[in-house]
């Protein structure tokens, strides 16, 4: 016996997808897309990603918009705090959180950067033990 969802039936459909991955591009949360009523669950979106190459890149594609998105908010949380709108050590909770999950959805952007450098070098000597013997 099914449990009760209280959700609407709904068909997978490209508006449903579009839906989706517009409102992940602005900042939402999947989770929060998918408590809406109509939307589909999070194991059908999630199952959609595994079966569908096509969604699954527009999806991926969605997710490093969402990393923009959590960039401007950051902006607009530095601005409330310069307005004395909020207060500075709650701000740097929220900027703390939204920096590393844009840095995770969008690490060539947003992530950080690692400089490698340096200089390795080997010397190997070659004795000849058969000599000693």
């Amino acid at each position: 016996m099914k449990k009760a969802t209280g959700k609407i039936p709904y068909a997978w459909t490209e508006e449903i997808e579009r839906e989706i991955c517009d409102r992940l591009g602005s900042g939402q949360t999947i989770t929060a897309i998918c408590q809406d009523d109509w939307m589909p669950s999070l194991p059908t979106v999630y199952k959609h990603i595994v079966d569908d190459a096509a969604f699954a890149e527009q999806y991926a594609r969605a997710r490093e918009t969402q990393g923009d998105a959590h960039f401007n908010r950051v902006c607009a949380i530095v601005d409330k705090v310069q307005n004395s709108e909020l207060d500075p050590q709650q701000a740097r909770v929220m900027i703390d959180a939204l920096k590393w999950t844009a840095g995770k959805l969008r690490p060539k952007v947003y992530g950080d950067k690692l400089e490698l450098g340096g200089k390795v070098g080997l010397t190997v000597t070659l004795e000849n033990d058969a000599a000693k013997l």
